[in-house]
């Protein structure tokens, strides 16, 4: 009878809190928010006009106020903090970058044809941007080696070095699982 009561009242919690999910997800007005993201620079290479078709809300800092994550043509797709009416970039992917989640960042890495590569990281603390890196590699690729040609590392938008970066990195810790959130066209 009390394994019954439990199982009943977990399944109405569960019912509960995807209700609630769902009611935030139908309150969020995605328009409001389209211009900002289609204006956004985007900075290791230029997307053009890129039609945005979906969104998702996820919380990546834990803290209960959701990010907007966003995905379009070409395989593109953006993460997003919401800062009252505005947006601000969180990290973003094309075909040939991939999106790494960790507990409260959000990196990307990609590999550009000929011999540049890019990685970087962005952490989220009370759904604000907190502190970043970036890197970029540049490589000889006549050489079987691929010796390296130039290297660029940034903390915080400031010229850094790569050991810098790599303390960064281990302070993200390892990456974690991507959400799987509901999806919901851009109309």
């Amino acid at each position: 009878m009390k394994t019954n009561l439990i199982i009943t009242t977990m399944a109405l919690l569960t019912i509960s809190i995807m209700n609630t999910t769902c009611a935030q997800n139908n309150d969020f007005d995605i328009k409001k928010y389209l211009e900002q993201m289609n204006e956004t620079p985007s900075d290791r290479y230029n997307i053009g006009d890129v039609v945005l078709t979906e969104y998702a809300l996820i919380d990546i800092d834990g803290d209960g106020i959701q990010e907007v994550w966003v995905r379009g043509e070409n395989n593109y797709q953006a993460l997003y903090t919401v800062e009252g009416d505005v947006v601000k970039k969180i990290a973003y992917a094309d075909g040939a970058t991939d999106l790494v989640f960790y507990k409260n960042a959000v990196g990307y890495s990609a590999y550009y044809s000929p011999g540049r590569a890019c990685e970087g990281a962005q952490m989220v603390k009370n759904s604000h941007l907190a502190d970043s890196y970036d890197s970029e590699i540049e490589f000889d690729t006549s050489s079987e080696e691929q010796d390296v040609i130039s290297e660029s590392h940034w903390i915080n938008g400031k010229e850094s070095t790569s050991k810098a970066c790599e303390k960064f990195l281990k302070r993200l810790g390892k990456p974690v699982e991507p959400p799987q959130p509901a999806w919901y066209a851009i109309k």
